[in-house]
């Protein structure tokens, strides 16, 4: 039986999504009456502040806008938890209707296009300096449409404002490593792609990833070591 719970900042009733085996999925709800938005529920935490909220929304919006990466429309808000009154935040976010990247099938130009532009931000937020969005790796993303699109392209669907913040005068600070280390993650959307698209290697985005990893310098050896790996992957 659905759980359906009331009380909460919404008009509608949420019900727990469940598996085909009946099993709950922890903290997802439908909104009853509007199945094209999942909503997650979790508790408010001190590391939650609302200046952190709108830094995230802030980093998905510029991805967007900046870089053509699809993010599915969404919103944070504060309100009580459905069971009891601690406080908790929910985010409501429009569904995709796609397929992870190990699984699509992505034509050649959306493919290459789509991690040019990826590269693009990790290579812009290098020479920027500052907050970058932390938690990029091919199983956040799907290959899809929203209500109403008339063509496919790859979302960020994983939109928990995970990030970090990068400080090159300092390269001992935690916050570079984060950055460093998601760039295996670039690596694993690339070769993902190359895999989906079946026409072999994306030479000139990997002529290119290769060319900003050298140009890196000045770092920890922990964060060199990272580069030095994936010279040798690339």
């Amino acid at each position: 039986m659905n759980e359906i719970y009331i009380g909460t900042p919404f008009k509608d009733p949420l019900v727990r999504i469940r598996r085909e085996d009946n099993s709950s999925i922890s903290h997802l709800y439908l909104p009853k009456e509007r199945p094209n938005y999942l909503v997650r529920v979790l508790p408010w935490c001190g590391f939650q502040t609302l200046e952190k909220i709108e830094m995230g929304k802030s980093l998905f919006t510029e991805l967007e806008r900046n870089y053509n990466i699809g993010v599915p429309r969404h919103d944070v808000i504060i309100g009580p938890w459905p069971r009891d009154d601690r406080g908790a935040v929910y985010t409501a976010v429009e569904r995709i209707e796609g397929v992870r990247l190990s699984e699509a099938r992505v034509d050649n130009k959306t493919a290459e296009s789509f991690c040019s532009f990826l590269l693009a931000y990790f290579s812009d937020k290098y020479e920027a300096n500052g907050y970058f969005l932390a938690d990029l790796h091919p199983f956040q993303f799907l290959y899809g449409t929203r209500k109403g699109d008339a063509q496919k392209r790859i979302f960020l669907v994983d939109i928990d404002p995970s990030f970090e913040e990068l400080k090159k005068e300092d390269p001992e600070y935690i916050g570079n490593g984060y950055f460093f280390t998601n760039l295996y993650g670039l690596y694993y959307i690339i070769s993902a792609l190359e895999k989906s698209c079946n026409s072999g290697r994306f030479t000139k985005i990997r002529r290119k990833f290769i060319s900003f990893l050298n140009s890196i310098e000045g770092v920890s050896k922990e964060n060199q070591e990272v580069i030095d790996e994936l010279l040798k992957l690339l």
